[in-house]
């Protein structure tokens, strides 16, 4: 008779897992023993669902020396409230009249063919932050994408001088202890991994019981 698995998820918004021992008392089948900081459960098998060097969970030695550390691209997204309902045409070399798309990507063909980055990766518009009211004029929420810190006077001159909030996320010293100033608040971001072509990827099955998902995308 067939006998369904029992499964637990420990979510890192409640508990975080601090470590992951192979259980030396059950050796055949082993059992693991997962510590987090509610205490400490032996599991039959365990997965991990996490890019692992992101994690900061303690495993074996021999066991961690099978993932390789994943390098990841290093972004700075800007949220920010406007009452400009697009970004300023003339930034874009375009009439004042012209018509902006609430998207904007870059490519980098143009550094390619010998001229400058592009100041930004992607800059969209994410819909209204707030309706108009008397005397107060709409607002719109936009996310900026980009290699480097845009500035302030740079915001201001996209969208033509009209920025309200202001929210930074990006590669500086966590916020909790970081307040620059009313408008700006800092956080290191990984945006996501680089991806270079390869063959070479960690195994799903670390050890009998311990299974590493994040395997295909670290």
């Amino acid at each position: 008779m067939f006998t369904p698995l029992r499964c637990y998820t420990i979510d890192p918004a409640i508990e975080q897992v601090r470590s992951i021992k192979r259980n030396s008392n059950t050796p055949v089948p082993p059992s693991w023993t997962v510590r987090t900081d509610r205490g400490s459960k032996n599991y039959k098998a365990v997965i991990i669902a996490a890019p692992f060097h992101s994690t900061g969970i303690k495993i074996p030695s021999v066991i961690s020396s099978q993932i390789p550390k994943q390098p990841y691209v290093h972004l700075h997204v800007t949220l920010l409230t406007t009452t400009s309902p697009q970004p300023n045409p003339e930034y874009f070399s375009l009439s004042a009249s012209s018509k902006i798309p609430s998207m904007v990507l870059t490519s980098y063909e143009g550094v390619r063919q010998g001229g400058k980055e592009p100041e930004f990766n992607s800059l969209s518009y994410h819909g209204r932050a707030a309706t108009a009211t008397d005397g107060v004029p709409e607002q719109w929420s936009v996310k900026i994408f980009s290699k480097e810190r845009v500035s302030d006077d740079w915001l201001d001159k996209i969208f033509m001088g009209k920025v309200g909030w202001v929210h930074r996320k990006e590669v500086s010293p966590r916020c909790e202890n970081n307040f620059v100033s009313d408008r700006l608040c800092l956080h290191q971001w990984d945006a996501y991994p680089q991806l270079p072509p390869t063959t070479a990827f960690p195994p799903l099955t670390l050890d009998e019981g311990l299974y590493y998902v994040n395997a295909f995308e670290p």
